[in-house]
């Protein structure tokens, strides 16, 4: 453990000095990328799942420290994503006494989930990764069929459904074959919501 606490405080300066001279906000890949070059990190084997992983996780852990940092010394905020890494002004709301909870800020900050993970582990995360991103693209898909819109209630989506399999019903003149279609269709986003 503290072998670790002293690889996170040996990257979040660099990291922070990253940062501030990115101000249009970097990707995480860029951001190991530059930790690479200068030596801080080892260059990565990107094929080996399990080290990808605790590269991401270490990373992370830095940022949400230097995020808390940001936050109370230099009254910033730090956009984290994988896609979006930047700094950005703070802004204050009103939460009468509540503080926000960061789900993922809690998984990050916690080195047990770093330690605690397995290949298997990853390989499990990956596949719900991926089950969620497919899911995600059949949704799309299942919106045009449905001609609705992502803005649209669950309840104003399902009185669409029903409007087209009532049009498409065979008794009524329609094309029975496009009900199992919307039927799916309706089955798919209704898993989302």
């Amino acid at each position: 453990m503290q072998n670790f606490q002293e690889i996170i405080k040996r990257l979040s300066k660099p990291i922070y000095k990253i940062l501030i001279n990115s101000p249009e906000g970097v990707t995480e890949y860029d951001l190991i990328k530059k930790l690479e070059e200068t030596n801080l990190i080892e260059k990565g084997h990107w094929e080996n799942q399990l080290e990808l992983f605790q590269r991401h996780f270490i990373l992370f852990h830095a940022l949400y420290h230097i995020k808390s940092y940001l936050y109370k010394k230099k009254r910033k905020n730090l956009k984290i994503s994988c896609m979006e890494i930047k700094i950005l002004p703070r802004i204050e709301f009103d939460t009468n006494g509540l503080s926000d909870y960061d789900a993922l800020e809690s998984y990050y900050l916690d080195p047990n989930n770093l330690f605690g993970t397995s290949e298997q582990d990853v390989q499990e995360m990956l596949h719900g990764f991926w089950k969620k991103f497919r899911m995600y693209n059949q949704k799309e898909d299942a919106f045009e069929v449905l001609g609705v819109k992502k803005e649209m209630s669950l309840e104003e989506i399902k009185s669409e459904y029903r409007k087209l399999v009532k049009e498409n019903h065979p008794d009524r003149g329609g094309d029975g074959t496009k009900i199992g279609i919307f039927t799916e269709a309706i089955k798919t986003i209704q898993e989302l919501y």
